[in-house]
C-alpha cells in the first residue's frame, strides 16, 4: 500500500519495538512475501518491499471473497446501504479515537 519502506518507517506506522519489525521481516522474508533491497543512492539504508509474485498470489486467494461481498453490498437496498456505511464510518471513527486504527 505504502510501496517499500524502510525497516524505521515501518516500525513506526506498526508501532512496534525495533526488535520485533526485524522478527516480522525476517518471518515474511522466509516465507517468500518479502525481500530486502540495497538503495542505490545509500547502500547503508534497506528497504523492504513486497515481492510481486506472492502480491499476485494474495490477491488470487482473496479475490472470490472480495468479489462475494461486492455481491452482498450490491444486493442491498439504497436504505440498507446507508444504514451499513454510517455504522462502518462510526466504527471506523471510534477505533481511530481510542488509537486502535
Amino acid at each position: 500500500m505504502h510501496g517499500s519502506l524502510g525497516p524505521t518507517e515501518l516500525t513506526r506506522r506498526l508501532d512496534l519495538r525495533p526488535a520485533s519489525t526485524t522478527a516480522l521481516i525476517d518471518r515474511l522474508e522466509a516465507a517468500g512475501h518479502l525481500e530486502r533491497v540495497l538503495d542505490p543512492q545509500d547502500r547503508r539504508r534497506v528497504t523492504v518491499r513486497s515481492r510481486e509474485e506472492s502480491f499476485r498470489t494474495r490477491l488470487a486467494q482473496w479475490e472470490p471473497a472480495v468479489r462475494a461481498l461486492d455481491d452482498v453490498a450490491r444486493r442491498l437496498s439504497d436504505d440498507e446501504g446507508a444504514v451499513v456505511e454510517r455504522y462502518v464510518r462510526e466504527v471506523v471513527a471510534t477505533l481511530d479515537e481510542l488509537g486502535a486504527g
